[in-house]
């Protein structure tokens, strides 16, 4: 990295290629999907520190937790880690609301989509049994959850 800096100083050709090659780089697009909101910037100490709370509170109380998050983001992450990963926990508005996220995000065309770039992978790591494993995972879960 310092290497990298060294040269950017050193070489004010290569400086203003980057730069201009940055500056005409488009913008991530927007996403209503909180999950690709993650790249739309960094928590907060506090949230963070909040964040910590959950992950380190029991699945079975995660319900009554109340918390504050200065992010809007974590709402909306934090129903989702509950859905995703503990469902017993949702009461049934928000199983009503998880199974209608799951038929807004998990289209036909989607699941299309996900099928072929696993199959793809699948033939690109025919011989490594372990990421044949995650891929087998993967199509597992999202056929358990449409």
């Amino acid at each position: 990295c310092l290497d990298n800096l060294k040269v950017l100083r050193e070489n004010p050709q290569v400086r203003d290629k980057v730069v201009a090659i940055f500056a005409e780089a488009e913008p991530f697009a927007a996403s209503d999907n909180v999950d690709a909101q993650l790249y739309d910037g960094f928590f907060s100490d506090a949230d963070r520190a909040a964040m910590k709370i959950v992950l380190e509170t029991e699945p079975r109380n995660l319900p009554a937790l109340d918390i504050t998050f200065v992010d809007k983001r974590i709402e909306k992450l934090l129903f989702n880690y509950r859905a995703r990963n503990f469902p017993g926990t949702l009461d049934d508005a928000e199983q009503q609301r998880w199974l209608e996220h799951r038929r807004q995000v998990l289209t036909p065309e989607f699941l299309q989509q996900y099928a072929n770039e696993l199959q793809m992978l699948s033939q690109q790591y025919a011989e490594d049994k372990t990421k044949l494993g995650l891929l087998k995972s993967l199509w597992q879960y999202a056929t358990e959850i449409v």
